[in-house]
C-alpha cells in the first residue's frame, strides 16, 4: 500500500483508492485511478467534495456510505459499475448517472434524504432492492426514446415518493410493464421547437411544464 501526500491510501500501482483520509473536506482523485475501493470513504462525514477523474471504472460497495457532508458529485463518463450502498446516507442533491451503467444496485442511493433529481442513462436495465428507499421525493429522469428498463424491484422505492419522468409516448408502456410502480410514471410531452415539455400525471392530467433535453441527443 502507498500513502499519498494527503494521507489517502492506494494500491502499489495507484489504480485502486483503498482508503480515504477522515480529516479531508475536499479531495481530487488522481488521474490513473480506476477503482474506488469498498468502504474507502465510508462514514467520513467531513468530506464535502470529491473530484473523480475520467478513466475511473468502478465505485465499489459502501464507497461513500455515510458521507453526510457530501452534497454534490460528478460521475465520470468512463464509469462501468456502481456497487451496492455506494452513496447511501449521503446528502447528494442531484446525480447524473453516466451512460454504460446498466444496473442500480441494492440501496445505492438509499436514505439520501436531500436527493432531488437523478438523470438516468439510456443504458439502464435493472433497478435493484431499496435503490432509492427513504429518499423523500426525487425525480428520476429517463428520457430515452425506447424502453430498455427491464426490471424494477418491488421494494426499490420503499419509504419514497419518487417519480419517473419518461417520454409521453412511452408512459403507457412503462406503466404496463411495471404495474407495482405504475403510479410513478409521469409522461413528458416535448413541445416541438422548444426545450420545454408538458408533464402528464399517470391519470393523464397536465400537471406542469419543465425544461428538458433529450438524453439520446445529450449522449451523442
Amino acid at each position: 500500500m502507498i500513502l499519498d501526500d494527503f494521507g489517502v491510501t492506494f494500491s502499489e500501482d495507484y489504480k485502486i483508492l483503498v482508503k480515504g483520509n477522515m480529516d479531508l473536506e475536499e479531495y481530487t482523485v488522481p488521474v490513473g485511478t480506476e477503482v474506488i475501493g469498498k468502504d474507502a470513504w465510508g462514514k467520513m462525514d467531513k468530506l464535502k467534495a470529491i473530484h473523480l477523474p475520467e478513466g475511473l471504472r468502478v465505485i465499489e460497495p459502501l464507497a461513500f456510505s455515510g458521507c453526510m457532508g457530501l452534497s454534490t458529485i460528478q460521475l465520470p463518463s468512463t464509469l462501468e459499475e456502481i456497487g451496492p450502498y455506494a452513496f447511501e446516507f449521503t446528502m447528494l442533491r442531484a446525480v447524473i448517472v453516466p451512460e454504460g451503467i446498466t444496473v442500480l444496485r441494492n440501496d445505492v442511493f438509499g436514505e439520501c434524504f436531500g436527493l432531488q433529481t437523478v438523470v438516468l442513462p439510456t443504458s439502464l436495465e435493472f433497478i435493484e432492492d431499496y435503490a432509492f428507499c427513504s429518499c423523500p421525493s426525487p425525480q428520476l429522469v429517463l428520457l430515452s426514446s425506447d424502453r430498455k428498463l427491464k426490471s424494477i424491484a418491488q421494494n426499490a422505492f420503499d419509504g419514497s415518493n419518487a417519480i419517473f419522468l419518461v417520454l409521453y409516448e412511452l408512459q403507457k408502456s412503462y406503466m404496463e410493464a411495471f404495474p407495482a410502480h405504475n403510479d410513478r410514471f409521469f409522461g413528458v410531452n416535448i413541445i416541438k421547437g422548444k426545450e420545454e415539455a408538458e408533464v402528464f400525471s399517470p391519470q393523464g392530467e397536465v400537471v406542469g411544464k419543465i425544461r428538458v433535453q433529450m438524453a439520446d441527443s445529450a449522449s451523442s
